[in-house]
């Protein structure tokens, strides 16, 4: 089996996962495992990905202390980030959520087709974000712009 590394570079287009989460996002896009399975893998990655991507965003805008915000139900993080960040990047935020939920609770099934939309959502979300950071910055504003620009697929760097 290749290290996570290997993934990564052996990859045709390489997804813009956090490394932190690629465990998650290896187990939801695994067509072998069950899509309930799947399925708390995207909650588990949509949860990592709030607090890798979003918190500190939210937790400086909302002023809300770091301990509020880990006593924060996701539903309800969700709807901080609705508030204060992006309404788009809620909206898939909560579709991920109700997928998760879904897969979490006993006697539910979860579709193919539910958890490949879940995919299409989840390998999007680090865009998103950097798209709502290019709406504060533009290109060329800051040193790093141009390189997280350079990150986006093609078809994410015209607007």
């Amino acid at each position: 089996m290749k290290s996570k590394y290997e993934q990564i570079l052996a990859s045709e287009v390489s997804p813009l996962i956090p490394f932190e989460l690629l465990d998650e996002y290896n187990d939801f896009i695994n067509p072998t495992l069950r899509e309930v399975l799947r399925a708390n893998c995207l909650r588990r990655y949509l949860e990592g990905m709030i607090d890798l991507l979003i918190k500190g965003k939210i937790i400086e805008s909302s002023s809300i202390t770091e301990e509020q915000w880990r006593k924060l139900n996701l539903h309800n993080k969700i709807l901080k980030i609705r508030k204060c960040y992006s309404t788009n990047i809620a909206d898939a935020f909560d579709e991920l959520r109700l997928i998760g939920n879904t897969g979490s609770h006993y006697g539910n099934n979860v579709s193919k087709e539910t958890i490949n939309n879940g995919i299409g959502i989840a390998t999007r979300i680090v865009e998103m974000i950097l798209v709502e950071y290019f709406k504060i910055y533009p290109a060329g504003s800051q040193a790093p712009v141009l390189t997280l620009l350079s990150a986006l697929p093609p078809r994410n760097r015209i607007y």
